[in-house]
C-alpha cells in the first residue's frame, strides 16, 4: 500500500508557477486588447457627439439663411445678420471666449452648440451680392475645432457649407 500512496502525481511548485505566469501573460494582453476597444469606443462617441451637435447648430442657422430675405443677410464686426421670411431680425455670432456660436432673435443671445464642442475658428463669407438682384447670393460658413473628453481621446472637425437663400413664391 505505500507503494500506492507514492506513485499519486500532482503538481509541482514549479508548474503551477509556470502556469500562472503564463495565465497572467494573457490575461494582460487580453486587458490591452479591452482598454484599446474601450478608447476606440469612446471616441468613437465623441465623433457622434460632435457631428450630431455641430449638424444640429449649422441646420439651425442654414434653414435661417435659406428662408431670409438676401438682401438683408450681412455679416459686420463678427456678426452674421438676416431677417427670415417671419420678418424677425435673427443674428449670429461666435463667442471666442466660450467658444459658443450664439443666436439672437430678439430676445438676448443663446448658444446653438453644446459647451462639449470646442470651436476654435468660425468664418462666414458672403458671395455674389451684385447690385440690382443679377446674381444668387451665397453665404460660405467654415467652422473649426474638437471635442475632448480626455486628453487622449480627442476628435478634430473641419466644416464647411454654402448656402443659398431662396424666395418662397407663395
Amino acid at each position: 500500500m505505500k507503494n500506492k500512496i507514492s506513485q499519486k502525481k500532482g503538481f509541482t511548485l514549479i508548474e503551477m508557477l509556470i502556469s500562472i505566469a503564463l495565465f497572467s501573460i494573457v490575461v494582460t494582453i487580453a486587458m490591452g486588447s479591452i482598454f484599446t476597444i474601450i478608447d476606440a469606443n469612446r471616441k468613437s462617441q465623441t465623433l457622434t457627439l460632435v457631428m450630431n451637435n455641430l449638424n444640429f447648430a449649422l441646420e439651425i442657422m442654414t434653414r435661417d439663411i435659406k428662408t431670409a430675405d438676401p438682401a438683408s443677410i450681412s455679416y459686420t464686426g463678427g456678426v452674421l445678420s438676416l431677417i427670415n421670411q417671419e420678418g424677425e431680425n435673427i443674428k449670429y455670432s461666435f463667442d471666442g471666449d466660450n467658444s459658443l456660436i450664439e443666436k439672437d432673435s430678439g430676445s438676448g443671445y443663446a448658444s446653438i452648440n453644446s459647451s462639449g464642442v470646442i470651436i476654435e475658428n468660425f468664418y462666414v463669407g458672403l458671395a455674389n451680392r451684385a447690385p440690382g438682384g443679377g446674381a444668387q447670393p451665397r453665404v460660405l460658413l467654415v467652422v473649426s475645432g474638437y471635442a475632448q473628453i480626455t486628453e487622449r481621446i480627442r476628435s478634430d472637425f473641419n466644416i464647411q457649407t454654402t448656402v443659398s437663400p431662396r424666395q418662397l413664391n407663395i
